[in-house]
């Protein structure tokens, strides 16, 4: 059972849903994961290119005999 803060915080984001024109509760669920797809996605990115430079330098390190 979701309770205090975090309940009023749910509330509140149905509130504004419903006030919208939005009353379908998988609507709501589909519309919540379109606006946090997009950040998802830069993350993962981001982390892609983190981890492709990682791998160049212990390239260029194990080739130079550094490793």
């Amino acid at each position: 059972m979701i309770t205090g803060e975090l309940k009023g915080k749910v509330e509140h984001v149905w509130d504004a849903f419903w006030s919208g024109g939005t009353a379908n509760p998988l609507e709501v669920v589909e519309q919540i994961y379109v606006l946090f797809l997009p950040r998802r996605d830069d993350l993962s990115r981001r982390h892609v290119g983190d981890l492709n430079a990682l791998f160049e330098s212990l390239q260029h390190r194990a080739f130079r005999g550094e490793l």
